[in-house]
């Protein structure tokens, strides 16, 4: 049973992939679903799988339970009050659609990728239920798209536009998409830092998307070197622990942060219950939803990254509030400027501080783009449209509907993050459903 409706999702990684999950899923609760597509010109999962060598090489540990899945907390309480009749083996339909979720869990990846008498799922809990590595987290994610039978269409888009109501997207090879709904996942490129190029400066300085690709030259240095990581979330700790166990000579490694030191994530229940049910979350101000977020997610290490840091002598971390940097080709090395006008130098240096939430704005045309708030310089004002994400992960009063998840730490600490996906995509696909 399909409703007259399309979703067009933009980028095949966790999030894209749990709303194809949720549509089959809603079919199989006999809930009325919207037609989903899911585009992505490097296919599904690829930068978790590290193949493009682009954020991670794929040897890294995924940083939270892969219980936490496509269909984590496995609560939706949107599907009621739709006001449909019962459906048979279910006390609800929330409940048949979560129980049609499981489907799609991590154990039954598990399960389903049992190969002869060797029981991985066992396997798994009786080594401790360790985390996978990004790369196995990458085949979980490609064989739920594949489950759920939603493909992934790989084409580029180009252009974002509306016509006659409906969103219009034009793709590489000049045809187009339409749709009543779009949504937009990913966390988009690093953030921009003056006095550096991505394309001429590696491997002297790198970024956290190309550092994985320039890895060899990067490591390849002389005996007491010094490293500098400018940054210190989850892609300054990969890229940390990437350096101590691949630099083959003595070097000192330096993290750069205004704060002066590397705070681990909050990870008790205190916490994590926020991110499984953001309903306490609705009256929390802003400045304590802001409080939470630097203590949970934005700029911490995770717990088995910050022990696993610890123990390096060779690391230290520093206060540091970086505001730009020179390559010198000649002599060799890197400058970094810090706003206190003092300059430290380094053989190497990695910026690792954050992605651009608005990545995806140049791709709108400019009636869409003059619609956006924009800042008194110009530009798209990004705290204004964090503050303007409404119940379904939405732009509020902006039509046709605009879903940007990985915005939306308002509405829920775990929107922006992998932490709540089956809310997530319960949030999105609800308005779709009626």
């Amino acid at each position: 049973m399909d409703t007259p409706h399309h979703v067009i999702v933009i980028g095949a990684g966790p999030k894209g992939i749990s709303l194809a999950a949720k549509v089959h899923a809603l079919k199989k609760a006999k809930i009325p679903a919207p037609k989903l597509t899911v585009v992505d010109y490097q296919g599904p999962a690829a930068h978790w799988a590290g193949v493009l060598k682009k954020y991670t090489d794929g040897s890294q540990a995924l940083s939270g339970s892969p219980l936490k899945d496509v269909g984590f907390p496995y609560g939706s309480q949107v599907w009621d009050g739709l006001g449909l009749p019962p459906v048979e083996g279910a006390t609800s339909r929330d409940s048949a659609v979560d129980y049609a979720m499981l489907d799609f869990s991590w154990q039954a990846y598990l399960i389903a990728s049992r190969r002869g008498p060797h029981n991985r799922f066992a396997d798994w809990v009786d080594r401790g239920a360790i985390p996978p590595t990004l790369k196995e987290w990458a085949n979980y994610l490609e064989w739920v798209i594949t489950k759920s039978k939603c493909g992934v269409d790989r084409r580029e888009v180009k252009r974002i536009s509306v016509s006659d109501g409906e969103w219009d997207l034009t793709m590489d090879k000049g045809d187009n998409i339409r749709g009543t709904g779009l949504v937009i996942t990913g966390p988009g490129p690093i953030r921009h830092l003056p006095g550096y190029d991505p394309k001429s400066h590696p491997p002297a300085a790198t970024d956290a998307e190309n550092f994985w690709s320039h890895l060899e030259g990067v490591t390849n240095v002389p005996p007491n070197k010094v490293f500098a990581i400018i940054g210190s979330g989850g892609a300054a700790a990969s890229v940390a622990l990437a350096l101590l166990q691949n630099v083959r000579s003595d070097f000192r490694l330096e993290i750069l942060t205004p704060d002066g030191v590397i705070y681990s994530r909050g990870e008790s229940y205190d916490e994590n219950r926020h991110y499984s049910d953001p309903d306490a979350w609705r009256s929390f101000d802003d400045k304590s939803k802001k409080k939470f977020n630097e203590h949970t997610s934005a700029g911490v290490f995770a717990l088995d990254a910050k022990r696993a840091l610890s123990s390096a002598y060779n690391l230290e971390t520093r206060s540091a509030d970086v505001e730009g940097i020179k390559v010198w080709k000649k002599t060799g090395g890197v400058s970094v400027y810090l706003k206190s006008g003092v300059t430290r130098h380094y053989e190497r240096v990695i910026i690792a501080w954050g992605f651009d939430g608005l990545w995806w704005t140049p791709l709108l045309d400019s009636s869409l783009l003059g619609r956006l708030p924009m800042t008194d310089r110009g530009e798209v004002d990004l705290r204004e449209i964090k503050s303007g994400i409404g119940e379904n992960l939405e732009l509020r009063n902006f039509d046709p509907p605009l879903h940007l998840p990985m915005l939306a730490e308002m509405e829920g600490p775990g929107f922006p993050s992998l932490m709540s996906l089956g809310l997530l995509s319960d949030r999105i696909l609800m308005p779709y459903a009626r």
